[in-house]
């Protein structure tokens, strides 16, 4: 609540006052969320493609974004795995390409699913 409280520059009893306690604050939160930018759900349902709705519209340049860092960084991470090729890091036959995007997947996938810890 502090954090809230400092964003939006109200006291604690201000926002009690307001919303009454803190469920029925998330429940506004959520509700004006589902109105705006989670109503998206209900037009992607009416999509004619498993593509269009997957994929907002408004987020495919954000998407298109990102994907090329991710893929830039997968390229990186690959030149630096063959670098050690023949040497004492991979093995022959080894796919350089493959490892980084495992390498790269596992990293993401880390990042947003394990806690984090204040501090």
């Amino acid at each position: 609540m502090s954090d809230l409280t400092a964003v939006m520059g109200m006291s604690t009893p201000s926002i009690y006052a307001a919303f009454g306690d803190e469920e029925s604050l998330f429940r506004k939160v959520v509700e004006r969320y589902m109105a705006g930018p989670g109503s998206y759900l209900g037009t992607a349902c009416g999509q004619p493609t498993a593509e269009a709705l997957a994929v907002n519209p408004r987020s495919a340049t954000v998407r298109d974004y990102l994907t090329g860092l991710r893929e830039a960084g997968v390229t990186t991470l690959a030149e630096r795995l063959r670098a050690f090729s023949g040497s004492d890091g991979l093995p022959p036959g080894a796919e350089a390409t493959a490892l980084a995007r495992l390498l790269v997947t596992v990293a993401d996938r880390m990042m947003t699913c394990w806690p984090r810890r204040a501090g």
